[in-house]
């Protein structure tokens, strides 16, 4: 029954456009010229549970203007229009079931704007967006999913295509613009220092955890101490930052310090950056068998590596990740190869524009084993042990990384 319904809705929809055209003449218009749209037309009508197709016959016979639909224009409607203009009628009509129109000079083309529909070409529109300062590749990821599709990247350009619906094509577009926004530039000033155990003693650091007391202590968490020399430090160090680090000067003077890197550097928001104060050692190593020895050289980074990317939140704090490595060439072990010292650190924190936040207690404990002789009896074969002596002797270190990140004010 539905069927037969359909076919005669179908019949009729097809009569009251070929009345409308030969009772108004919209069809042909005069020889040369274009007709506007009639967006002045008002609807009143009301439908409820209606053929979709029913209801553009009704408002193209209510109104005097052809609509043509195509044939995958189905479902049902319930929509009550009072002196409502023609084009926001569609509009309400057939957006709910994901149809749109174009208007031909002439009469309203009703029908999907999907891939695979017969009149994507003619209701379907293309706009180039240009980028000022996202890659034209990343943009479709950062879309709504369903608009994915409907964006190709143009990387020579740095531009994207956006292909659909009228009104989806402006909302994607919008949305574009509204992304494509400068990201934020970010100095990073760091420190990175190795203090012998020596100088841990004279500077008196002291990586105990201690509790706060009042409420609102509580509310910043646990904190880290130096023993008061640069006060309690929560997340960042202030106050006594300008103190410690004259008195880090002395040690590193008494050479019970020494100051690893001490880099400054410019990042864009949300990208890595990647520091390396170092040195490359070639190794060679030898595998194969006595008789078809293989020999390569093997390249080993020693120095300070620092991994960085920061991001800024409406507040204005700064959200950083970082991932500091510290590693020594120790000596040479089995087979004569390097045994590499490493310390290596991620975390992510939040800090405010110009403070500073430490990282500190990565520890490592190097044996040195020193032998004394007597000149000539010390290398006896058998009474050598008498005139020397061996001495182990066990050095500790600690490497303290500091990092104050700026907010750049944008000038260009």
């Amino acid at each position: 029954m539905r069927s037969q319904a359909k076919i005669e809705r179908t019949a009729f929809i097809v009569l009251a456009i070929s009345v409308a055209l030969a009772g108004t003449g919209l069809a042909q218009g005069a020889e040369g010229a274009s007709l506007p749209e009639p967006v002045d037309v008002r609807v009143n009508n009301a439908f409820y549970d209606t053929f979709i197709g029913d209801v553009l016959a009704d408002i193209s016979l209510e109104t005097g203007v052809p609509i043509l639909a195509d044939a995958t224009v189905t479902g049902f409607v319930t929509i009550d229009l009072e002196d409502v203009p023609l084009p926001e009628a569609l509009s309400r009509v057939l957006l709910p079931n994901g149809y749109t129109y174009r208007w031909m000079d002439g009469f309203y083309l009703v029908g999907s704007v999907e891939p695979d529909s017969p009149l994507f070409h003619v209701l379907s529109v293309t706009e180039r967006v240009k980028l000022h300062h996202l890659p034209a590749d990343e943009v479709p990821s950062l879309l709504a999913e369903p608009f994915r599709d409907l964006v190709r990247a143009e990387t020579q350009t740095n531009s994207v295509i956006v292909s659909g619906a009228p009104d989806v094509v402006e909302r994607i577009a919008a949305d574009i613009r509204r992304l494509d926004v400068a990201p934020h530039q970010i100095r990073i000033d760091a420190l990175v220092t190795e203090i012998t155990d020596e100088g841990r003693k004279a500077l008196g650091l002291d990586w105990s955890w201690t509790e706060q007391a009042s409420a609102d202590e509580r509310a910043v968490g646990t904190q880290v101490s130096f023993n008061e020399l640069v006060g309690t430090i929560g997340y960042s160090l202030t106050g006594g930052l300008d103190r410690f680090l004259m008195q880090l000067r002395t040690e590193v003077e008494r050479g019970h310090a020494r100051i690893r890197a001490n880099p400054s550097l410019v990042a864009l928001e949300g990208k890595k950056a990647t520091l390396f104060i170092g040195k490359m050692n070639y190794y060679r190593i030898v595998t194969g068998t006595d008789t078809s020895p293989v020999t390569r050289l093997e390249a080993i980074e020693a120095g300070v590596s620092l991994e960085i990317t920061a991001r800024v939140a409406d507040d204005g704090v700064i959200v950083l990740e970082i991932a500091p490595d510290v590693s020594d060439v120790q000596g040479k072990g089995q087979d004569d190869l390097p045994v590499i010292g490493r310390r290596e650190v991620s975390t992510t924190v939040r800090v405010r524009d110009g403070e500073t936040f430490g990282i500190g207690g990565l520890l490592q404990e190097i044996e040195t084993e020193t032998t004394s002789k007597v000149p000539i009896l010390g290398n006896l074969p058998i009474f050598g042990r008498l005139f020397s002596s061996t001495r182990t002797t066990a050095e500790q270190s600690e490497v303290l990384i500091f990092i104050t990140p700026h907010i750049l004010q944008e000038t260009i």
